[in-house]
């Protein structure tokens, strides 16, 4: 599954080709018009405030959500949820709106649903409490470890800077441009974290992480 929103730092080409790929897309609003208008029928959500819904050509699902005091990015992920979605990889996080960014990522915690971030400069995982993660990522590679929440009992093994029961913080504690060693792994007991890895946003679809 793919999720689509209308950040414009990831390359346009490379959202088609996931989305072509996808077993299904949902894109939230304004993201909808280059998939549509490269022929996909992808499901769109939203308040419609960027997009005509006259234009919208048939086959393509409107699910129009005109709430003011919930995000698109909220509108996407809750519309997933409910129509059975359990894991997603979502495109357009990035853009050139800091608190549109911010506020996409607050959209991402406390979700039961397994979620991976495209990024201009590598991929993102979200990792909630009580479940070991595994970084799917080659030795050496340089990943980073982002508190959405207060997090606890953080513990991350084989990696160049390890942590043992840590407790990381946003705005206090985080751990920045760590390195990735054989099997590198994360458990939190408490709290959600965006675990980030660098990497080629040239690289052909992958669904299989």
């Amino acid at each position: 599954m793919l999720g689509v929103l209308k950040g414009m730092d990831y390359p346009a080409e490379q959202i088609l080709a996931w989305a072509k790929s996808a077993h299904q897309v949902y894109a939230a609003d304004g993201a909808a018009r280059a998939l549509i208008e490269a022929g996909l029928t992808p499901v769109v959500v939203g308040d419609l405030d960027s997009l005509d819904r006259a234009a919208v050509p048939q086959g393509v699902r409107v699910v129009h959500e005109p709430d003011q005091d919930t995000t698109d990015c909220d509108k996407l992920i809750s519309l997933m949820a409910s129509e059975g979605v359990t894991s997603f990889t979502l495109a357009g996080l990035e853009g050139d709106r800091l608190d549109h960014m911010l506020a996409s990522l607050c959209s991402l915690v406390g979700r039961r649903m397994k979620i991976r971030v495209l990024l201009r400069r590598g991929m993102g995982w979200v990792v909630p409490c009580g479940e070991t993660f595994r970084l799917p990522c080659q030795s050496g590679t340089r990943f980073s470890v982002l508190p959405l929440t207060l997090c606890w009992g953080v513990n991350l093994t084989n990696a160049h800077w390890p942590l043992a029961d840590a407790e990381l913080r946003p705005g206090l504690h985080v751990s920045i441009s760590n390195q990735a060693g054989e099997d590198t792994q994360l458990f939190l007991a408490g709290g959600t974290a965006l675990v980030v890895t660098d990497g080629d946003p040239g690289e052909p679809p992958n669904w299989e992480d």
